[in-house]
Formats: C-alpha cells, structure tokens, sequence
C-alpha cells in the first residue's frame, strides 16, 4: 500500500510540473504577442483564422480570402484547449513612391488554434514562427509569382504594356513572357473567361459612408480555375472604407465562370474583378 501510494504521489507531481510548464509557455507567449504587429501565414484575408494540430502538425484550416495585410494581436486567451487572439487587421497599401503604408480601414480578425492532443508546453513557445511570418520580406516571399505585382495599390495596378502580342501563343511555355498575361492579352488561340453568374453585393452596412462619398471601388483578383470557380481572391486594389473589401471579396468569390481555353481546353487564368458601388 505504501509504495502504491509513492507512485501515485510521483505521478501527481508529474502532472503539476507539466501543468506548470504550460501556464509559463501560455505567460511567455501572451506577454510576447499581444500588442505585436504580425503577418499571418497563408496570407489569410478571412475575419476568422483557424489552426488545428491533427496530431503531427498544426495545420491551417485553407483560407477563402488572401490579403497582404498586418494582424494587431490585442488580446489572448486559452480555454478547453483552445487558443483564441483578437485583434484588428490593416490592408498593406503600395503608394506611387513605392513607400508601404497602412490603410485607414480596419477589421475585426480571430485567430482561434486547437490545441487539442498537443503538448502545450512544447508547442506554444513555438507558435508565433507557425502561425505568422518572421517578417514582411517573407510574407512577399510566399506571395505567387503572378502576384507580386499586385500589392495593394491606392490606384489602379499598372500594367505592363504588351509586345509582340500577335506573336505570342497561349500553348507556348513562356507565353507568360510574351508581353501580355492570360487573362488581358489577346494571344493566338487563346479565350477570354466570361462571368456565368454573379451576385449583387450588399453593401447596407456601409450606406451611410456610401452615401457620402456616392462611388467607392475595391479592384480583386483572382484565378479562375478550370472548373469556372474562383480561387485565391486577393485584393489589387482597396477602397478604404471600412468593410467595403470584405463584402467585395464575399461578392465575388460566389461568382462563376466560363473557364478561359487555349485551343479549345480549359486553363487557369487570372482576373481583375472591379466592384463599384456608384450613386447616380
């Protein structure tokens, strides 16, 4: 009965040291992040951001939206193994100097984590390198190459003039070098994407800056799949109202498409998407 009773109490004490472990790493972390200005991985332009650790990795829930954008962590808290922080999101602005600066408008944004089956003291030390980028250079590291163009502009994304056109074909590996992109170019065998469908966006919450203002325009774009669906939504250029990008966004990610072709086959292209509200 006494050594039953030894192992039980080394058990306990155990338990309580692993225990303590986590409420430090939980200290540790909050202390470290809130009030910290951070980029979250995967370029999540959604309001809520979920990570889950499926027992070998953690592991983000595939986001809807994508937005160059910086995450101010306000708050934390960790119940039933999950960790929540709140805090707001500002779009990345591009001016025509080139110098990057914040826009106006701001969201409300959740980044929740299930931690559920993990060991918390080992992992919590390690989240903000899982969760978020060291820093911008990595962000715009991550960004696909057909995008490093478009970080958010206060005016229209220029474009490259095109060259050569009549010369390029859209079976051609380098028909992306040939002056003119798959979508606005006018290369040999190839067919624009043409919208199915579409929605009207409502814009009810914003009526009243709308009114004021009477036009407000947020440029997004996209890649059009094969299947005619939206894919990687992204915001080229935003309006600077306050929740105007996230109805746009909303908007348009429930449209549909024919697919653009090349010689008859459907292919993956990119597209500009400019949604106006206009009072006339």
């Amino acid at each position: 009965m006494i050594k039953a009773f030894g192992v039980l109490v080394m058990a306990a004490a155990a338990v309580g040291a692993c225990g303590q472990d986590a409420v430090t790493a939980e200290k540790a972390f909050r202390d470290s992040i809130v009030n910290s200005r951070q980029f979250l991985r995967g370029l999540n332009g959604d309001n809520v951001v979920r990570w889950r650790w499926d027992g070998n990795v953690l592991a983000q829930e595939p986001p809807k939206h994508h937005s160059m954008a910086i995450f101010t962590v306000r708050g934390m808290k960790i119940k039933d193994g999950k960790m929540e922080l709140t805090g707001e999101r500002r779009t990345l602005l591009r001016k025509p100097d080139k110098k990057l600066i914040l826009s106006a408008s701001v969201d409300s944004v959740r980044v929740i984590v299930d931690l559920a089956g993990a060991d918390s003291s080992s992992l919590i030390p390690k989240l903000a390198g899982l969760i978020f980028y060291s820093n911008i250079k990595d962000a715009i590291t991550d960004v696909p190459a057909g995008y490093q163009s478009l970080l958010p502009e206060k005016s229209e994304p220029s474009k490259s003039p095109m060259q050569n056109v009549s010369q390029c074909d859209c079976s051609h590996p380098r028909a992306a070098t040939c002056g003119a992109d798959t979508a606005n170019g006018n290369m040999a065998g190839a067919k624009h994407p043409e919208i199915a469908s579409s929605v009207e966006p409502d814009f009810s919450a914003q009526a009243g800056a709308l009114h004021q203002l009477g036009r407000a325009s947020a440029l997004i774009s996209l890649i059009v799949t094969v299947e005619g669906k939206p894919d990687f939504l992204w915001i080229a250029r935003t309006s600077g109202i306050e929740g105007y990008d996230a109805v746009a966004l909303k908007t348009v990610e429930q449209y549909t498409f024919k697919p653009a072709t090349c010689h008859g086959e459907p292919v993956p292209v990119d597209l500009y998407v400019d949604v106006t509200f206009e009072i006339r």
